[in-house]
């Protein structure tokens, strides 16, 4: 009948057109997440590219299988595992210096250090490693080269090497440790704002170093006492490496004068016995090492696809 096509039609058009909006929903959805995996996807394989096209790109290969020196680089802030900020960390290093060592046609190595170091723990690490991979390597030097700058863990890196050279004007040293803290009133300013920060704790020195806190006569000499612990490591870790080659500032004066934190310059480290001379890369491999053939080991240890993903997907999903 005429009437009930009337009442029947556009329910029918509403349901359909209800239908059709859900699967728009859809359709937009899936295309929304196909892009954000593309982004993804892509952006992790451009960093990995970035990875690859310095191995790809190495110079002199072709003297790779011949008698070479090798250089590798250390450079930037030395951290324990991947960051994509990270120039280098000792995951990345460390199998890095093992691969170039792997290679039989390597005469010496050459570490092209530039970096005012890092994590005390991560720097330990790499330095046992060099140790570690001299003993196993005893006719292979490993020389360290620095150029800007070679301060606190870096320097505490090239300590582990056979020799250590530098630019006139590189900045060498800093054989110290910094624990930082941080007291700005947030007791006093929460007082004021009338708020009350409520924390339960268990255990004498579960709040120590806290922020919000006074420190206490006792954490500050808690603190201390760590940081001497870690810079009597350090001391011991230059004085093992470096042995009769340090020399005390002035006649007389004690040598521990050079573990007080102080930066030199090269020109200045070397009279103090903590470089054995004045050298570019070029300078040492053409006038102490005596060959041409070099090999500028370019490449990095690519992180896998899960540790990209595992550090770009917070930032896609805003948190």
């Amino acid at each position: 009948m005429p009437g009930e096509n009337n009442t029947q039609n556009p329910t029918l058009e509403k349901m359909v057109f209800k239908l059709w909006k859900s699967q728009q929903r859809q359709r937009r959805w899936r295309l929304i997440k196909r892009l954000f995996w593309f982004m993804v996807l892509s952006t992790a394989g451009m960093y990995t590219w970035t990875q690859i096209r310095p191995m790809m790109a190495s110079r002199n290969i072709g003297t790779l299988n011949q008698p070479h020196i090798a250089v590798i680089d250390l450079k930037g802030i030395i951290r324990t595992s991947f960051d994509l900020r990270d120039v280098d960390t000792a995951d990345t290093f460390i199998p890095r210096l093992q691969r170039t060592l792997a290679n039989p046609n390597v005469t010496a190595v050459v570490l092209r250090i530039d970096s005012g170091g890092g994590e005390v723990v991560t720097t330990q690490s790499i330095h046992r490693e060099i140790q570690y991979q001299r003993e196993q390597h005893p006719t292979i030097p490993i020389i360290a080269v620095c150029e800007n700058i070679c301060a606190s863990g870096a320097y505490y890196i090239a300590s582990a090497c056979n020799e250590i050279y530098a630019h006139p004007a590189s900045l060498i040293g800093s054989i110290g440790v910094r624990g930082a803290g941080v007291s700005l009133g947030l007791a006093d300013l929460l007082k004021k704002l009338g708020a009350e920060r409520r924390i339960i704790t268990a255990g004498k020195y579960s709040n120590f170093l806290d922020p919000f806190l006074p420190s206490s006569t006792e954490e500050l000499q808690m603190q201390q006492s760590m940081i001497n612990e870690v810079h009597t490591v350090f001391i011991n870790a230059v004085k093992a490496g470096r042995g009769h080659r340090l020399k005390a500032l002035k006649q007389g004066e004690s040598e521990e004068v050079l573990f007080s934190g102080q930066i030199w310059t090269g020109r200045q480290a070397l009279p103090l016995g903590l470089i054995d001379g004045l050298h570019t890369i070029r300078s040492l491999t053409r006038d102490v090492l005596k060959t041409k053939n070099v090999v500028y080991y370019d490449f990095v240890i690519k992180p896998n696809l899960m540790d990209i993903l595992r550090k770009l997907l917070p930032a896609f999903l805003g948190q």
